[in-house]
């Protein structure tokens, strides 16, 4: 793996007479709580502390020595993107025209380049007005975004452009639906952050083909929404940075409250989950003053919106997701996958049976989204309308250098 460019978290080391704890998406390493009293144990697993799983640090702000906490940190390194320094050169640039589409459902985040889609989430930042409320720097915001963006791999669909294209999705559901106008600072941050953080290092795989493939992580990680609680896992790392420096910036208490709803969030993406997700949405609707489950709310809506835009940008995120599908498919079932599954069938078939359903059920709950309807109903009609062997020809071509590959 290739050595972190940014200085490194926190020394693992403890002092012996403080208590260090690791947690991970709900399991507790065994030898975290070693040198701890009954009565520590038994305050750290309480449920109101149910953020302090993800944290990475110990009280004194110190990272604990343990064989878990080894393992998990080796398994997390930047390994994608490799420049740390914010980018300027794309300022004037005559492509450079984002900021009248930054809240619209007619954004293509695949237009343009890495670099610009940094000045591109910066601008989210300063557009939801949070920065001067919690009293962050921009040039935090600034470090954090290339740190986030050094986490995400080059996959045909995973990748730095799908979270920004996620993050401007989730400002602009949030503008048109109402839900910003009461939402306090806090909570637009940590949307935005778990927006741009939710699918961290990414392995390009579903979660059958991760878990055959990497059988030391969910040893380490096992149990429900593994994928999900591994992303919140490398979130937090992030986050927790002494160089990022968000704890001292935001005030303890606002800075767990941010990190907690971050991971709430993220997890919140797991389709395995979808269909309680949508139930529960049918059911209960969405509080007024419930900002955490808006936040997820619109997070999920976001994750799944491809097929809620014009059609000739959701034809294009179509054929990167469909390339991610083959590609699993080509390594795990070579002989069968491709020739019994097109990409506008899988596309089609999504947009019917999965999309379909759950926006209907947002714009029944939230009437400001009826327009994701309507995107949808338009996409689908166009998926029925198009034959495989068009679809192939007249393959999309994404100026943004993603790899693109045609499966016969």
């Amino acid at each position: 793996s290739v050595a972190s460019p940014f200085a490194p978290l926190s020394p693992l080391h403890l002092k012996p007479e403080r208590t260090g704890r690791l947690f991970c998406g709900g399991m507790m390493a065994r030898d975290s709580f070693d040198d701890s009293t009954p009565s520590q144990r038994r305050r750290a697993i309480r449920p109101q502390s149910w953020l302090r799983k993800f944290s990475l640090q110990a009280e004194d702000g110190a990272c604990i020595k343990s064989e878990a906490s080894r393992t998990r940190r080796s398994s997390i390194r930047p390994r994608h993107h490799t420049s740390t320094s914010w980018p300027t050169s794309c300022e004037g640039s005559s492509s450079f025209v984002w900021k009248d589409q930054l809240l619209s459902l007619n954004f293509d985040a695949l237009l343009y380049s890495s670099d610009e889609l940094l000045h591109i989430a910066l601008e989210l930042f300063r557009q939801l007005n949070v920065l001067e409320v919690l009293n962050v720097n921009e040039g935090t915001i600034m470090t954090l975004l290339l740190r986030i963006r050094q986490f995400m791999p080059h996959n045909s669909y995973h990748n730095w452009h799908h979270v920004v294209d996620v993050a401007q999705a989730a400002c602009c559901f949030g503008t048109i639906s109402g839900i910003f106008e009461t939402m306090p600072a806090e909570h637009k941050f940590a949307l935005l952050v778990a927006a741009l953080c939710h699918d961290l290092d990414h392995p390009g795989l579903n979660l059958q083909g991760f878990c055959d493939s990497n059988e030391s992580v969910v040893a380490l990680f096992g149990g429900s929404s593994l994928l999900e609680r591994r992303h919140c896992f490398v979130a937090t790392y992030i986050l927790s940075s002494q160089e990022l420096d968000l704890r001292s910036q935001l005030g303890n208490q606002t800075y767990f409250d941010i990190l907690d709803s971050v991971n709430i969030a993220i997890l919140a993406t797991d389709m395995e989950k979808h269909a309680e997700f949508q139930r529960s949405i049918i059911s209960s609707g969405l509080a007024e003053d419930d900002y955490r489950r808006q936040s997820c709310f619109l997070l999920k809506c976001a994750d799944l919106s491809n097929v809620t835009r014009p059609h000739p940008i959701a034809k294009k995120w179509g054929w990167l997701i469909t390339d991610e599908i083959f590609m699993q498919g080509n390594a795990e079932l070579p002989r069968c996958v491709n020739k019994t599954l097109g990409r506008v069938k899988v596309i089609r078939g999504f947009t019917e049976f999965v999309a379909q359903d759950f926006f209907w059920c947002c714009a029944t709950a939230l009437p400001g989204l009826t327009p994701l309807v309507d995107g949808v109903k338009c996409n689908l009609k166009e998926w029925r309308d198009t034959e495989e062997e068009a679809f192939e020809r007249d393959a999309p071509v994404c100026p943004t250098g993603a790899h693109l590959l045609i499966v016969h």
